[in-house]
């Protein structure tokens, strides 16, 4: 288990999360633009983008498809670090 992979992981769904809210409110996507949910496709990119490629839009209105995303991004965090973590205690012997 590593404990930074989990501490990074969860300061990232933190993050998601927040600014999930930010976009939902009114006017939250953008100042001179309209891109609504633009903030929360960018943070659950990761697993949006695969979905978008399957035929699969999430709608960032809805809490389910918000959690599944922020939840798969916060385990490619959680991996990606614990990946990293592994190699360097493996080659530092």
């Amino acid at each position: 288990m590593s404990v930074i992979g989990a501490v990074l992981a969860i300061a990232y769904a933190c993050l998601a999360i927040l600014v999930v809210i930010g976009a939902r409110k009114p006017g939250g996507g953008g100042g001179w633009i309209s891109l609504p949910g633009i903030g929360a496709y960018v943070v659950t990119l990761p697993i949006s983008a695969p979905f978008e490629l399957l035929g699969v839009k999430l709608d960032y209105r809805k809490n389910l498809h918000m959690a599944v995303a922020i939840g798969g991004c916060a385990l490619l965090v959680y991996a990606a670090v614990g990946g990293i973590e592994w190699a360097i205690t493996a080659a530092s012997g």
